[in-house]
C-alpha cells in the first residue's frame, strides 16, 4: 500500500519550484510579494501585543488582511507565477484570508494548493505543529517557514467562548496592553488590559484575565 510519504512526494506546487524566499525562477515578476511584504512591514507597526513569555510582539489583524486582498491583488499574484496559478479568490476572501497571506509573506503561495487540498484552511489556524500529511522532507522548508511566520498573522481574537479550557502556544499573541496591575501575588498575578478592538468580540473596552504564562493562561 503507498504511504503519505510517497504519494505527498508525487504532489508537487503549482509551479514545481521549492526554492528560499526571494530567490523563485518561477516567479517572473517578484513585484506584487514585495508590495504585499511592504505593506505588513509598514502596518505590523500600528499593533503590538504580547505573547506567551511577556514579550511584545508585532501582528496584523485580520481586517488588515481583507482591506488589502481584492480580487485584483489576488489576480495579481496568481499571474506572477510562471505557470500561472488558480487560486480562487472567493477560497481565499471566505475560508483562506490569512492562509494566503501567510505563504505569499514567505514567497510559498504555490504551496497554496497542496494546503487547502488536505483541508488547512483558516479554521485551522494558527497550527501548533507540522501536520502529519506535510511531514516529508519535500515540504520542510515551507513548513518550518509557516510555523515560525505564522503567529504574526493569527493573533488571538477574544470572544465570549474562548476562556474554557484555554491552552495557548508561547509564541501566541495576545492583541493588548497591560494598563495596570490589579493583584500581584503569587500563584496568580490579576491585571487590566485593553484589548486592540480589532481582535475585540467581546464588545468591551476593558477585562481583568489571569497572567500570561508559557503555553497556556493560568
Amino acid at each position: 500500500m503507498e504511504s503519505i510519504t510517497d504519494r505527498l512526494g508525487k504532489l508537487k506546487p503549482q509551479n514545481g519550484n521549492s526554492s528560499s524566499r526571494g530567490s523563485s525562477p518561477g516567479r517572473p515578476n517578484p513585484q506584487p510579494v514585495v508590495d504585499f511584504t511592504e505593506y505588513i512591514n509598514e502596518r505590523k507597526g500600528k499593533y503590538i501585543g504580547r505573547d506567551g513569555h511577556g514579550e511584545e510582539r508585532p501582528f496584523i489583524p485580520e481586517e488588515e488582511l481583507s482591506r488589502y486582498w481584492s480580487k485584483g491583488k489576488v489576480n495579481e499574484i496568481c499571474k506572477a507565477h510562471n505557470p500561472h496559478l488558480t487560486i480562487k479568490f472567493d477560497v481565499v476572501s471566505k475560508l483562506c484570508l490569512r492562509l494566503f497571506s501567510i505563504l505569499v509573506y514567505l514567497d510559498k503561495v504555490q504551496y497554496f494548493d497542496i494546503l487547502t487540498r488536505y483541508k488547512i484552511s483558516d479554521a485551522q489556524l494558527p497550527l501548533p505543529e507540522v501536520p502529519p500529511m506535510l511531514n516529508s522532507p519535500a515540504y520542510e522548508d515551507v513548513v518550518q517557514g509557516f510555523l515560525k511566520h505564522q503567529w504574526l498573522f493569527c493573533p488571538l481574537v477574544l470572544n465570549e467562548a474562548l476562556f474554557t479550557n484555554l491552552h495557548l502556544h508561547s509564541d501566541h499573541i495576545l492583541p493588548f496592553h497591560i494598563e495596570n496591575t490589579i493583584k500581584d501575588g503569587k500563584p496568580t498575578r490579576i491585571v487590566k488590559i485593553k484589548v486592540n478592538r480589532l481582535c475585540d468580540r467581546l464588545n468591551a473596552v476593558s477585562y481583568s484575565l489571569p497572567r500570561i504564562t508559557t503555553g497556556r493562561l493560568s
